[in-house]
């Protein structure tokens, strides 16, 4: 296969070359994570390997660090079903990143889209990231858009179709080649201000809404009701976030973010706690639990941890009428575990967009929407416990048309996304939920 790879490489080469793509880019590229640039940009990929946006995103938090006073742009798809940016932006948060450095263009869905909304915005010195095989037309895009471009090469991940995109990039370059003699990128498009915060009003970062037009780059921010002036007396909320270390890969921090500050509009003060492999079990119920995705291995260890004692916890904690969400492979895990009547069993199934229909009491026909990337095949001991009827995608094993589980307070799902972004009735719901729990159980959280 790797041989393959070479002939493919070798055969976008000479439009490299006639183009002009190697001398413009040459000297260009960057291997050690740094920057002198006051932006650094990510590409996305579409979520297909998710390993390779870990990485592009991972390499520019690390960058980053190098100088933490400049900002990240996030670019990627923003679709009905997920936001790409707000995915990245999830991981770059979890990873340190302040959330006032990171703005997101949604409409990035492909390099040269991306590199026309950074020009449009009136940038002209910035440092791409992204993969090996793309990094470098990357850069020539965006040097014929005006743009003072340098790019960072994101280490190599292996994949079983990894040839198929260095083809993909061949047919790109000689794209790139045709396209050469057409106008400029920024030519006749109008110059979108980036602007200081404080100084904007923006409408549209973290939406739920269809998107429309980009009119400018988007600072990452929740949009939803106005923040409280200050948290009401006797308002403590405490969520528990576990085992987040083994589940970081595919943005579901994000749920976290999206439920915190929610209840912070409501006027809560919100401690968000975490619990890892081996520690101590907790010693009072917390009013929420959230876990995401993981992959097998991860599952197995947090699956193993959670019968050492937080699965009886756990039990505990929904009997009493705390809230938890579980996102796929920590779904897996609880159902591992015995603390969700969930099972999985080996598939075969492939990434793909998904949304279904909520069949909680209340909020039947409210949309839940995301993406799902599992293999293995979800089932429940009694299908009528589903969270959704599946209306796109596969659901939980592509055969029932159930989505996820639902008992109690205790909600699971198979979707990304981050899932709340994309569900705006769950995300109320669960902090209806939270808020009712705390006014009905009389447990003391202080």
């Amino acid at each position: 296969m790797q041989g393959v790879t070479g002939l493919v490489y070798l055969a976008g080469l000479p439009f490299a070359l006639a183009s002009g793509v190697l001398p413009r880019t040459w000297g260009r590229m960057r291997k050690a994570p740094r920057t002198d640039e006051d932006w650094i940009v990510v590409l996305g990929c579409g979520y297909v390997i998710p390993d390779m946006l870990n990485a592009r995103v991972d390499a520019a938090v690390e960058t980053w660090r190098t100088k933490p006073d400049c900002k990240l742009i996030l670019s990627g798809a923003e679709t009905e079903f997920s936001d790409e940016p707000a995915y990245m932006a999830a991981r770059c948060v979890s990873a340190g990143v302040p959330e006032q450095q990171l703005l997101r263009d949604g409409h990035g869905y492909t390099t040269k889209k991306t590199v026309e909304n950074v020009a449009r915005a009136g940038v002209k010195r910035a440092l791409f990231v992204s993969s090996d095989y793309h990094i470098r037309r990357c850069v020539y895009q965006a040097r014929r858009a005006g743009i003072d471009a340098v790019g960072l090469k994101v280490p190599r991940v292996k994949h079983r179709r990894r040839w198929l995109y260095w083809l993909r990039e061949a047919a790109a370059m000689a794209k790139a080649v045709v396209s050469r003699y057409e106008q400029s990128p920024n030519a006749s498009a109008p110059r979108l201000e980036l602007q200081p915060e404080s100084d904007v009003e923006f409408t549209q970062p973290l939406s739920f809404q269809p998107f429309g037009p980009i009119d400018m780059l988007e600072p990452w921010a929740y949009v939803g009701p106005e923040p409280a002036a200050a948290p009401a007396p006797g308002k403590q909320v405490r969520v528990l976030v576990l085992y987040p270390q083994l589940t970081a890969n595919y943005g579901d921090r994000g749920n976290v973010l999206l439920l915190q500050r929610e209840l912070e509009a409501r006027g809560c003060d919100v401690r968000v706690e975490e619990h890892e492999l081996g520690a101590a079990l907790p010693d009072a119920l917390y009013d929420a639990y959230l876990v995401g995705g993981a992959m097998p291995h991860e599952r197995e260890l947090i699956a193993n941890d959670l019968r050492a004692g937080m699965a009886h916890h756990l039990a505990q904690a929904i009997d009493a009428g705390s809230v938890l969400l579980a996102v796929a492979g920590g779904l897996a895990a609880l159902g591992d575990a015995g603390v969700l009547p969930v099972r999985t069993e080996p598939g075969d199934m492939e990434p793909a967009h998904a949304y279904a229909k909520l069949l909680v009491p209340g909020g039947e026909g409210e949309l839940l929407a995301g993406y799902q990337i599992h293999a293995e095949r979800y089932y429940l001991d009694n299908p009528r416990n589903a969270l959704a009827r599946t209306s796109a995608g596969y659901g939980n094993n592509g055969g029932d048309g159930t989505e996820g589980v639902c008992i109690n307070n205790a909600y699971g799902t198979t979707l990304h996304g981050p899932v709340l972004m994309r569900s705006r009735w769950l995300l109320e719901r669960l902090a209806d939920d939270i808020l009712k729990r705390r006014g009905e159980s009389g447990v003391d959280n202080a």
